[in-house]
């Protein structure tokens, strides 16, 4: 990498330049139609800041195509941030590209990232071509499961023998990432875990849009249907009451009240971890009413069955629409 200055370097993206990396169509765009009638929003707290409600959901959404980008003789930092002598190729629904960030700011983010990496570069796989799966959100569970993850399942589906890279804290099988490989039935020997502190050479790497829109913050229903699949398959037929307990900055303040006021109601309490997804996915699955606070938490809705009930909690000054 000594040849590179990432300095002169420049971003590209499907935002700036729609063509680059030979786009290939591999899935129709799909129109879908939202019935939005069992939502209703509710504010108690006659402090709440006025932002807080959440704009109308829309009716319906058009998933554009999803295209796959093919780019040779590349590097890749931190199991995601791909680049080669002139660009930084930055397909992110978080940063740049779908959000509209500015070009400037991610090359600023990148450089950095760059910069500290210069002298520890891998050739370990430089004679392989590997699928780039991004970290939106950092790696956090909502963002992994609804907007990573579905990239996993796409290419196991459609390009089987298609490698794929992550980092190696998402392979382990102590991790709720890595559980969900196994819980999926992903073949784990197309899986490259690598050292995201190390640059590495790759002689191609694939770059898959996101089966996600980032505008209206919706799943594409691909996505959606694959990831359900494991709870249409259990056939669970309880009908039970969950509480799920946030912890950290998001939790409600009076957590503990509410907590004590849904056990005299017959609740059951959850929290979430790395360690008890195979828990987790039991408990939701098989909840006919849930209780939980708004965050990544929520993103386990996906394993509601149908017809089951979600009360939503928020402290006033987080009101998002991502995990609805």
């Amino acid at each position: 990498m000594e040849n590179i200055n990432t300095n002169c370097l420049t971003v590209i993206n499907k935002h700036n330049k729609p063509s680059y990396g030979n786009p290939i169509e591999v899935m129709a765009e799909v129109h879908h139609k939202y019935t939005n009638k069992s939502k209703q929003d509710f504010t108690v707290d006659k402090f709440a800041k006025p932002s807080f409600s959440r704009p109308p959901l829309p009716t319906e959404i058009l998933f554009p195509a999803i295209n796959l980008r093919e780019i040779n003789d590349v590097y890749v930092y931190d199991a995601f941030l791909t680049f080669d002598k002139n660009h930084i190729y930055s397909d992110s629904s978080m940063r740049g590209g779908l959000a509209g960030a500015s070009d400037e700011s991610i090359l600023t983010w990148a450089r950095q990232k760059l910069q500290s990496s210069a002298d520890n570069v891998s050739f370990e796989h430089s004679k392989e071509a590997v699928l780039i799966v991004h970290n939106e959100g950092g790696g956090t569970w909502g963002h992994h499961l609804i907007q990573n993850f579905p990239k996993i399942l796409f290419a196991q589906k459609y390009f089987p023998d298609m490698k794929i890279l992550l980092p190696q804290a998402f392979c382990s099988p102590n991790s709720s990432r890595g559980k969900l490989l196994d819980i999926y039935g992903v073949n784990r020997d197309k899986i490259v875990p690598i050292d995201p502190s190390v640059t590495y050479s790759f002689k191609s790497v694939y770059i898959l849009d996101f089966l996600y829109d980032a505008i209206n913050s919706f799943i594409h229903p691909w996505a959606l249907n694959t990831l359900r699949s494991i709870v249409l398959k259990s056939a669970v037929t309880e009908n039970s009451k969950l509480f799920v307990k946030r912890v950290g900055k998001r939790a409600i303040e009076n957590q503990a009240v509410i907590e004590k006021c849904l056990l005299d109601k017959g609740y059951f309490s959850l929290t979430q971890n790395h360690q008890n997804l195979d828990e987790q996915i039991l408990c939701w699955s098989s909840a006919g009413t849930v209780v939980a606070t708004l965050g990544s938490d929520m993103s386990n809705l996906i394993f509601l069955k149908e017809g089951s009930a979600i009360l939503s909690l928020s402290p006033d000054w987080f009101g998002d629409r991502v995990f609805l």
